[in-house]
């Protein structure tokens, strides 16, 4: 809301994290020497959720009087995965990336407020590369590279993100304008087969000339649904949906000119 505040708090900060969450062990001392490295052999009987290569800054921040109360927190990692379940089921995110940045004001619970860091961001230290807090609103955000397989007949692989944020200013149609909270779910470079697989080929990137099912390629997709902000005991709400793709196909019908499907070039 453009007004400053001084604040108080604490920074944590982490960088180079391996983690594993389950039953394990899933970290190996496979060489012997004492010591876990990220070049030792990972277990195949471990079960559970594996990260690799996260790094994370998180603050908590109150302003000296007590009104104001700020966390934000912003991480990457390099993948995280589903472990131990065999070729059941694949799971599977790559160049993830979070970002929260969340206030309150006790005196307005309505309130979007948040640190507006554009001005001069802030640096949280990690023992690594420190991580940057350069948010302008209040704001929920993650987006990673997406591989999702169950056995051979469902297989998903493509770039998706959701936002939550809140502030913005639209302009209707009637010419008037509104401050809305936003959610915004969007995907791209989507690939999706459901059928009798498997899709690709064990250990290639070519398309398995004996799958049979429905197949969609360069799939992208936007959502967004606002609602109007503040406490009006009616908001008004919108919702705005466009897909677009390139091919849309079923793999493994018979050759014959009577039987033919495939749409090109699809947008909604």
């Amino acid at each position: 809301d453009g007004s400053v505040e001084e604040l108080s708090g604490f920074t944590i900060g982490g960088s180079g994290i391996e983690a594993f969450v389950g039953v394990g062990p899933y970290f190996v001392d496979s060489d012997g020497d004492g010591v876990i490295e990220p070049t030792d052999t990972r277990s195949d009987d471990a079960i559970g959720l594996a990260i690799e290569d996260l790094s994370f800054g998180i603050s908590v921040l109150t302003s000296t009087t007590p009104r104001y109360k700020f966390t934000t927190f912003a991480a990457t990692a390099a993948s995280a995965e589903i472990v131990g379940l065999g070729d059941f089921v694949t799971a599977r995110l790559e160049n993830i990336s979070v970002a929260v940045n969340l206030g309150k004001d006790s005196q307005n619970v309505a309130s979007n407020v948040a640190i507006d860091f554009s001005a001069e961001p802030f640096e949280v230290e990690t023992g690594g590369t420190p991580i940057t807090f350069d948010f302008d609103t209040k704001i929920i955000r993650a987006e990673a590279l997406v591989t999702f397989a169950i056995s051979d007949f469902i297989f998903i692989k493509g770039n998706f993100a959701f936002e939550k944020s809140s502030g913005h200013s639209v302009t209707l149609t009637d010419g008037s304008t509104l401050t809305v909270d936003a959610l915004t779910i969007g995907g791209s470079n989507i690939t999706a087969f459901v059928g009798l697989g498997p899709y690709f080929i064990d250990g290639t990137d070519q398309t398995n000339p004996d799958a049979i099912g429905l197949e969609i390629v360069d799939l992208e997709f936007g959502i967004a649904m606002f609602k109007q902000s503040g406490t009006a005991p009616q908001p008004k709400k919108f919702f705005s949906m466009i897909a677009n793709a390139d091919d849309v196909n079923f793999l493994g019908l018979p050759t014959s000119d009577s039987v033919i499907f495939d749409i090109r070039d699809i947008s909604i």
